[in-house]
């Protein structure tokens, strides 16, 4: 068992090499290779011959009929053979090497070694690439601000030259290859030299926990992160800014896409997965279809039957009723834009009554029940109930229809609801009310949950009161919508599920997000629902791809 152990541990250990890529810094020039040129035989590296003529430009090679001996002319006039099926390589017909030449695939291979000793170069490997060099990089010059460090080289250097890693106490570590410091650079930076490389560390209690390179030509720019962590990419135009950012939490790598824009510039309204409820569609076929700049998962919803939980408003309309008492993000009519939670109901008007609706485009068996045309499903069929069809507040037919017609509503009212209106007959005027606690005339609302940060400070330890654990305590995918300070709106996904982005518990949501300039921040869906859809590129990477939704919010421009 342990030879079988070992055996695997040295496949591992090949394949890790094997992933590496191929550098060669030669003559002034960066030419890198895939790891296709690479090959492990014993302990020994192997190049393919596919080199030669891309760094020794005035090269000629020759074949033989059969490919197994190549002859190259190189650039100062000397000759090299290469004999395969003996693995000898005889330089200007007097120098010869034994066991330095293989084939694999009718390809020509070389020991890396024997390349050094007629290119009279060096090797080294990083984690990235195997590196061989004429000369290494020197480093000519070390600054350091107070927002970064930067590295000046005699020539440009390739990202493959460098590697580092945080510790636990904050510290930003190092290292350099193949790369010679200069005699004339001055530093009061830790510095500890090795065989052609340099390591150093960035210490200052964790204020260089989320520094990341930056390479630019012959310099290379340690920066302290922005406070949300490495900047992956970022992009703006008018009125919005799109970045993408690793943050680390609790000692993790996350992800997150954030979208903020200027609402003056954009309007924001819900986005359906086919013709309205349950029909669900991939996100990406949602944002195509309604030609948006941006569309992201909205509340949650229930996957056995596609109904959204919690409240919805498409332009002033109920789409669906709050069922479980979560903050909502809303804009009134006149552009007024908040995260709260507050009570909303709504009421039919009849008879000089006013009785309250309990559901809207809902499974749920209730008193009274509204249907509009954001419902694209079977109307539920109850015997004992009233089936009332209503067109611009006039009751127009009674009886069951399965279908919600465009531009009308169905209203269903079971016996102890119709104890509660009073007969209702055709041609008789009704009246639906929207009532909230704050007295807004609500244009478009989405209940989501849990609040993160309310009023500029972090949600209290009571919100966990609303929420099972799984939803709290889990690290998993999330979407977020935030106010900042600045009133302009953000919308965000953490990935989650991967090693590259582990997503977020309710505790680290807390912990990261409490200093980043938010007035209120809340959670949409999140799990497998969480992506986000940018001019038609899902920009994010949710661990199971592209959701389907029945909801979503549509962004785009005024």
């Amino acid at each position: 068992m342990r030879k079988s152990f070992l055996l695997l541990l040295i496949l591992f250990l090949s394949t890790l090499l094997l992933s590496k890529i191929v550098l060669f810094s030669y003559a002034g020039n960066l030419y890198w290779f895939p790891k296709s040129v690479l090959l492990k035989s014993g302990n020994r590296d192997f190049i393919s011959i596919d080199f030669v003529d891309k760094i020794l430009k005035d090269s000629i090679i020759s074949r033989s009929a059969s490919g197994r001996e190549v002859f190259i002319m190189l650039p100062e006039g000397k000759m090299l053979s290469l004999y395969a099926d003996t693995g000898k390589a005889v330089l200007d017909f007097s120098e010869s090497f034994d066991d330095v030449v293989i084939s694999k695939d009718s390809e020509i291979f070389l020991d890396s070694s024997f390349v050094c000793y007629f290119l009279n170069l060096a090797q080294t490997e990083t984690e990235k690439a195997i590196i061989f060099y004429d000369s290494p990089f020197y480093l000519k010059n070390i600054r350091k601000t107070e927002e970064n460090v930067t590295l000046e080289f005699d020539r440009t250097i390739p990202e493959e030259a460098l590697s580092y890693w945080h510790t636990e106490t904050g510290a930003l570590i190092i290292t350099l290859k193949p790369v010679v410091l200069d005699t004339t650079a001055e530093t009061d930076i830790e510095l500890y030299n090795g065989k052609q490389s340099l390591k150093f560390f960035l210490d200052g209690s964790s204020e260089w926990y989320q520094a990341y390179p930056l390479f630019d030509g012959n310099r290379i720019i340690i920066q302290k992160s922005s406070g949300w962590g490495k900047v992956l990419s970022s992009s703006s135009g008018e009125g919005y800014k799109l970045s993408s950012i690793e943050g680390i939490v609790s000692g993790r790598k996350f992800v997150v896409t954030a979208l903020e824009f200027n609402p003056d510039n954009f309007e924001i309204k819900l986005a359906y997965g086919g013709a309205g409820i349950p029909s669900v569609r991939d996100i990406r076929e949602i944002a195509k279809n309604n030609k948006a700049f941006a569309v992201i998962n909205a509340g949650y919803f229930d996957p056995s039957n596609n109904h959204p939980i919690g409240l919805l408003i498409d332009e002033g309309e109920i789409v669906s009723l709050p069922t479980l008492g979560r903050p909502i993000f809303f804009i009134t009519r006149d552009g007024k834009m908040g995260i709260s939670r507050m009570d909303v109901d709504f009421f039919l008007k009849t008879n000089g009554r006013k009785v309250r609706i309990k559901g809207v485009n809902t499974t749920y068996k209730g008193e009274l029940l509204i249907y509009n045309d954001h419902y694209s499903g079977i109307v539920p069929y109850y015997e004992d109930f009233v089936y009332l069809v209503i067109k611009d507040g006039i009751v127009v037919s009674k009886g069951y229809n399965e279908r919600v017609e465009n531009n009308t509503y169905t209203l269903l009212i079971s016996p102890t609801g119709l104890e509660k209106t009073g007969k209702i007959s055709t041609g008789q005027k009704v009246e639906f009310e929207i009532y909230n606690s704050y007295g807004y005339e609500l244009k478009f609302a989405v209940e989501g949950g849990p609040l993160v940060i309310h009023d500029g400070k972090p949600a209290s330890d009571y919100e966990r009161n609303f929420y099972n654990s799984s939803i709290l305590d889990n690290r998993a995918p999330r979407t977020f919508v935030g106010i900042t300070t600045r009133r302009t709106i953000v919308f965000m996904v953490v990935d989650g599920y991967q090693s590259k982005s582990y997503g977020l518990s309710f505790k680290e949501m807390i912990e990261f997000f409490s200093d980043k300039d938010f007035s209120y921040l809340m959670c949409l869906d999140g799990g497998r629902s969480s992506a986000i859809v940018v001019e038609g590129e899902l920009l994010n990477s949710p661990s199971s791809g592209a959701p389907i939704l029945p909801v979503a919010i549509m962004i785009d421009h005024k």
